[in-house]
């Protein structure tokens, strides 16, 4: 009788739930890294033109994003690095793209008010490649056994 079982691909078991599979840091590096070049792209455009102007009652405010702007080209080069290194499958890099990822976060909430749009899509892309990283580092530590006393 022939074996008609599919074979183990080699990144993990076929029907395990949460399977870390090779594709997986792959996706994690390419979301690290193009939220990385749009927080690179959209800050640089922030950084050669005009300040924001609100309009109230009181009279007009002249804001000016540059320091933000600033902060999101230094963290977006870092998580476009990150993003890249992380396509090699080394796990320090695992790391580092983690916390370029929660700054990335953390920088993205505090301009929500002034760059809605850029700021939900940057958030979105850098908690999805943090998912996946975290998921991904979880899944290389070894299973939990029962605990024995050394002998």
């Amino acid at each position: 009788m022939p074996d008609l079982r599919a074979p183990v691909p080699p990144g993990g078991e076929l029907g395990r739930a949460g399977g870390a599979g090779p594709a997986r840091p792959r996706l994690a590096g390419t979301l690290l890294a193009g939220a990385g070049l749009v927080d690179v792209l959209t800050a640089y455009g922030n950084t050669v033109t005009d300040h924001y102007v609100i309009i109230a009652e009181e009279g007009t405010y002249h804001l000016d994003v540059t320091g933000w702007a600033w902060a999101h080209l230094v963290v977006g080069a870092a998580a476009l690095l990150a993003g890249l290194a992380v396509l090699t499958g080394r796990r320090f890099w695992t790391l580092v793209g983690i916390g370029c990822a929660t700054v990335g976060i953390a920088i993205g909430v505090v301009v929500l008010p002034y760059l809605p749009v850029r700021a939900v899509l940057t958030v979105a892309l850098y908690a999805a490649a943090l998912r996946l990283l975290v998921r991904h580092r979880r899944a290389g530590r070894p299973e939990d056994g029962p605990v024995t006393a050394p002998p």
